[in-house]
């Protein structure tokens, strides 16, 4: 298990750590109010899965590449991961910043659909280093915390979190990846748009972390094996 125990300082900022651990409602307080409205007038692939823990961040905030994804999206077999003792655990620590590898690159989570959707897309830096050094040096924020089958974006408190984990990436000269939702990040961090280490991929719709679609490849590669 990856810990991460020198992050006390935003770690007392941060709102997951106000996250229910049990139950079926995996809101935060201080979005409940806008997520709630969301639901009631979203259809269904719109809608937020609120009984899903919510994955606004996942592995390493000291990580030297990070990606800036959409959201997390939605499987109907997302549940039994959720609701699964061992790696429920994982989903919550990470949140809490207690355990810092990228989750769905561990055998705990062999079985996921997020598994088999990001380890296609990380296969290319894998083969050229190493499972063990991708989980340890590689990190995603999403614009939306909660799953949805289908992305739509909007403002909710815990957003500001994520977004300053993003410009602590900034300061400590990350390379920054997006994958997805450029104008959304644009407007969530607009110190982005002249971000010398910003990199895009040449597909929007692939989102795969290969030569051909990543540019800056080989650097990406030696930040991972620093």
């Amino acid at each position: 298990m990856g810990l991460n125990s020198n992050y006390n300082q935003t770690m007392l900022q941060n709102p997951l750590l106000l996250l229910p651990q049990s139950g079926n409602n995996f809101v935060l307080p201080i979005d409940q109010i806008l997520v709630s409205k969301h639901n009631s007038r979203s259809d269904e692939e719109h809608s937020f899965h609120t009984d899903l823990i919510p994955e606004p961040y996942i592995g390493n905030v000291h990580a030297p590449v990070v990606a800036l994804n959409a959201n997390p999206g939605y499987d109907e077999n997302d549940q039994l991961i959720h609701s699964d003792p061992i790696t429920r655990m994982i989903m919550l620590n990470n949140l809490n910043h207690n355990y810092s590898d990228f989750y769905y690159l561990s055998n705990d989570f062999n079985n996921s659909a997020g598994a088999m959707w990001w380890r296609k897309r990380l296969r290319k830096l894998v083969e050229a280093t190493s499972r063990e050094i991708v989980s340890k040096n590689f990190f995603v924020v999403e614009s939306m915390a909660y799953h949805s089958e289908k992305f739509k974006f909007i403002d909710l408190p815990s957003q500001k979190y994520s977004c300053d984990l993003v410009k602590k990436a900034i300061e400590r000269a990350a390379i920054i990846i997006i994958m997805r939702s450029k104008n959304v990040w644009f407007d969530l961090i607009p110190e982005l748009a002249n971000y010398k280490n910003l990199v895009f991929m040449n597909s929007w719709q692939s989102t795969y972390f290969s030569p051909g679609n990543l540019p800056r490849f080989e650097e990406v590669i030696k930040l991972l094996i620093h």
